[in-house]
C-alpha cells in the first residue's frame, strides 16, 4: 500500500480534479480522460492561482464566478502559482492512477499514449565543498546550542548521504561492527515496497565524533532530532552563522529562468545528501 505522504498527495490531486470537474461542468471517469482533456487540465493547473484576489485585508477569496465552487470544495490552502515541476508530478500521478485502472481492467483507454508529460527541469546539483563542509563543523556555535546540534546531524548527513526521512528512522540497532569498522545498515523507505535492499554505509571519524558525542543511554535514538521543517530552517541559518554564503545560480521553478541566489537561501537537508555524492 501507499504511505501517508504518497495518500496526501493522491487526496491533493482528487481535490484537483474535482475543481476542475465543477468549472468545466464535466463527468470525469477513466473512459473521458482524452488528450485533450489532459491539455485542459494542465492549462487549469496553471492558471488556477489567478481565480483569487485579495481582499481589503489582504486575505485571498475566490473571484465572482469562481467563489460557490470553491465554498463548495474548499481548499486549506489557496492554489499558489504552479511552475513546471510540480504539474509533471501531478500528470505522473494521474498517469499512475489511469495504468493502474488499465491494469484492473477498470478501462482500456490510455490517454497518455498522446500526451507526453516530459521530464523534470532541474539545474545543476548544488552541493557544498569538502572544505565548506569542514568549517561548518569545526565553526564555534556554541552561544547557539540548538543551532550546534543541528549543525552536526547536518555534517553527520553529509557523511552518511541517507535521505532525511531514512536518517529520521534511524535507531541503535541499525549499527554493526566488522573487521572494516564501524557501519550503519537500513532499507531506504524509498525503496522498501518494490525492491527492498539493504544500504550498508561504514563511518568516518566525524560520523563516529558525533554518534558518540550523542549517546544517550536512555534512548534507542542516536540523533536529538527536531521537526524536518525546523531542521531544514536550522541548516539555513548555520549556513548564514558560519559565512558559507556564496551565490549559486538556481532555476526558478515557476519561470524556468536562472536566478543567482545565497547558498544558505537554498541549503536543506537534501543538500547534505548531494554533498556526500558530490
Amino acid at each position: 500500500g501507499f504511505g501517508l505522504g504518497r495518500q496526501r498527495h493522491y487526496m491533493v490531486l482528487y481535490r484537483m480534479l474535482q475543481r476542475f470537474q465543477a468549472i468545466k461542468k464535466l463527468d470525469i471517469t477513466f473512459d473521458s480522460i482524452t488528450p485533450d482533456f489532459l491539455r485542459d487540465f494542465e492549462q487549469f493547473l496553471r492558471e488556477e492561482y489567478t481565480y483569487f484576489k485579495e481582499n481589503k485585508k489582504g486575505i485571498k477569496e475566490p473571484v465572482g464566478k469562481y467563489k460557490k465552487i470553491y465554498e463548495r470544495l474548499p481548499e486549506a490552502r489557496v492554489p499558489g502559482k504552479r511552475g513546471d515541476n510540480h504539474i509533471k508530478g501531478v500528470f505522473k500521478m494521474l498517469r499512475a492512477f489511469q495504468y493502474w485502472a488499465i491494469s484492473q481492467e477498470l478501462t482500456t483507454n490510455n490517454p497518455f499514449k498522446k500526451y507526453i508529460i516530459g521530464a523534470d527541469t532541474y539545474g545543476t546539483p548544488i552541493y557544498i565543498t569538502k572544505e565548506e563542509r569542514d568549517h561548518i563543523y569545526t565553526a564555534d556555535l556554541s552561544a547557539h546550542p540548538h543551532l550546534e546540534r543541528q549543525r552536526d546531524i547536518f555534517i553527520f548527513q553529509c557523511h552518511i548521504g541517507t535521505r532525511v526521512t531514512d536518517m529520521y528512522s534511524l535507531k541503535k540497532d541499525n549499527f554493526g561492527q566488522d573487521a572494516q569498522g564501524r557501519y550503519l545498515s537500513y532499507i531506504p523507505g524509498k525503496t522498501k515496497s518494490e525492491n527492498p535492499r539493504i544500504v550498508k554505509v561504514y563511518l568516518s571519524k566525524v560520523a563516529t565524533e558525533i554518534i558518540d558525542k550523542y549517546n544517550d543511554p536512555e534512548t534507542t535514538n542516536i540523533l536529538p532530532l527536531i521537526s524536518q521543517q525546523k531542521y531544514n530552517d536550522a541548516i539555513k541559518e548555520i549556513f548564514r552563522k558560519t559565512g558559507i554564503t556564496r551565490m549559486v545560480p538556481v532555476i526558478n521553478p515557476k519561470t524556468g529562468e536562472t536566478e543567482q541566489k545565497s547558498i544558505a537561501d537554498v541549503a536543506s537537508s537534501h543538500m547534505a545528501r548531494r554533498t556526500f555524492v558530490g
